[in-house]
């Protein structure tokens, strides 16, 4: 339906969408309607190129559909939701430099089912129309881009013609290869210099059935040091046309297939954990000891965050009961905690460096005294241990920022966090004792009287029939919930600086008391 809708009252600013006092629209009820909102069209090119106007005609009232739309919302909801979005659009509110799609009118063509390229390289910023990036295969569903020249010494597994525009496409990528090389001359600039020969070369090079791999390269409007990238190839049925016959009139007609990217650029991509305690350890090197129950957890929240180098240290091995609790799967029984938990770590990023180190923490300290790393976190609830790192620290202070972490024995649903920053000149043993004196002193405390008080029979877990060690209760749930909070506390203290005890408690602890306490240490 055709809807005309006044917009008195809403006066364009500087830099804002340039309307008319009546705006007209086209209202689209289509199947999926309610459970997905209605399209909203403008029959006009004035608003091509503005910031949420995709393919130069519709317009993006709702950013979100999943949150912003609910099916019950009626056609009242829709017209003040379009009355908003001329307001904000005349007002200058839309920033076409965060519109990551702008450059190619908003919508990223994809094919379903086709697989994932990634690309965290930046491509150089020399506007040549024409250049070459080079591919390698990981698997059935993704793509790396892993560089944006051709070496003599690679050997790609595909090689990727780069197509490069100089000005946005805002009404999309064609679908089919003819229109596309227009596209990519521009209105009325004749075809890219090459391309034809190049497509065929690359269709030559491919070999026969081998689909021949493309990406589009498009300036953004509101940085032109950025390029929007879009990856695409075309399918080997047709690569095998152009590899024949270069001139054959059908390649104009044929299908192009657009593939899903994860653009993982640092000039495009926001980190999903910015502003989190977590990114403290961005870019950090640490030491772990212990790979059991939360240290485990631990390593792989340390990965996820950024860390740039991680060691492990732990000489248990991994056995079927574990899985119940700690961080390994069926594959990992029989190997050593270490190396396990770094094979698993090693899936999660590319871009950590992690070491299953030989020998124990012990043995590392007496020869060599302490890791000259970012963070050592000890894991271990071993008082010999304990008693080694405090004393290292106390005879020569350690460069890195000290930590201990455990959970208690009834629940594992309480945690306790003693961080030293670097260069205090004593270890967690020594800040750990003298907090302890206060928080048994503390009534209101009770929760943690736990940490230093002798363990109750009852409270303690016998897995196995026999001469078995006694372990503490918890799930996989419990630790994680526990260590994720420790290892966000420990990114707050890292950037305070602050030596001291964090006391932790999950939601479902039982017990009363503050569900977290920070206990500075001042000796």
């Amino acid at each position: 339906m055709r809807v005309s809708l006044s917009l008195d009252g809403i006066a364009p600013v500087p830099g804002g969408l340039a309307i008319d006092a009546v705006e007209d629209v086209v209202v689209v009820i289509h199947d999926g309607f309610p459970d997905r909102p209605p399209l909203v069209l403008v029959e006009h090119d004035r608003f091509i190129g503005f910031p949420n106007v995709l393919l130069g005609q519709e317009l993006c009232i709702y950013l979100d559909v999943n949150r912003e739309w609910h099916p019950g919302f009626g056609m009242r909801e829709v017209l003040e939701r379009l009355w908003s979005w001329f307001d904000d659009a005349a007002n200058a509110r839309y920033d076409a430099r965060t519109d990551l799609f702008h450059a190619i009118g908003g919508r990223q063509p994809t094919n379903v089912g086709s697989p994932t390229v990634v690309v965290r390289a930046s491509p150089p910023n020399d506007h040549k129309r024409l250049s070459l990036a080079t591919l390698r295969d990981r698997g059935p569903h993704r793509i790396d881009l892993v560089g944006w020249r051709l070496g003599r010494a690679e050997r790609p597994d595909h090689s990727a013609l780069v197509f490069s525009v100089p000005t946005p496409l805002y009404r999309g990528l064609a679908a089919q290869l003819g229109p596309l090389l227009q596209q990519l001359a521009g209105a009325d600039g004749p075809p890219i210099p090459g391309a034809i020969t190049a497509l065929h070369g690359a269709a030559v090079a491919a070999g026969a059935g081998q689909p021949v791999y493309f990406l589009v390269a498009v300036r953004h409007p509101a940085d032109q040091d950025l390029q929007h990238l879009v990856p695409g190839r075309l399918p080997a049925v047709v690569a095998d046309v152009l590899r024949s016959n270069p001139g054959a009139e059908a390649l104009g007609t044929a299908p192009l297939e657009w593939l899903p990217m994860s653009d993982e650029r640092q000039e495009v991509v926001t980190r999903r954990d910015e502003a989190r305690p977590v990114t403290a350890f961005r870019g950090t090197t640490i030491e772990l000891w212990g790979c059991g129950g939360i240290g485990s957890w631990t390593g792989e929240f340390a990965a996820r965050a950024g860390t740039r180098r991680l060691t492990l240290r732990d000489i248990a091995t991994v056995t079927g009961g574990l899985l119940v609790r700690q961080n390994f799967t069926e594959d990992d029984v029989g190997r050593l905690k270490a190396a396990g938990l770094a094979a698993r770590l090693r899936a999660i990023t590319d871009d950590l460096d992690v070491v299953a180190a030989p020998g124990n923490a012990v043995d590392m300290i007496r020869e060599k005294g302490l890791p000259d790393v970012d963070v050592i976190v000890d894991a271990t609830v071993n008082e010999t241990v304990a008693a080694h790192l405090d004393e290292a620290a106390r005879r020569n202070p350690a460069k890195a920022s000290l930590a201990q972490i455990a959970t208690d024995t009834r629940t594992a649903s309480l945690g306790l966090l003693v961080f030293v920053p670097p260069e205090t000149g004593v270890g967690p043993a020594t800040v750990d004792r003298w907090v302890s004196e206060q928080v048994l002193a503390n009534g209101e405390l009770e929760r943690y009287h736990c940490f230093w008080t002798p363990a109750d029979k009852a409270d303690q877990l016998v897995p196995a029939a026999g001469c078995t060690v006694p372990t503490f209760h918890g799930s996989a749930a419990d630790l994680a919930v526990v260590a994720g909070g420790l290892f966000s506390l420990l990114g707050q203290s890292l950037k305070s600086g602050t030596p001291g005890v964090h006391l932790l408690a999950s939601a479902h602890a039982g017990g009363v008391g503050p569900t977290h306490v920070f206990i500075p240490y001042t000796p």
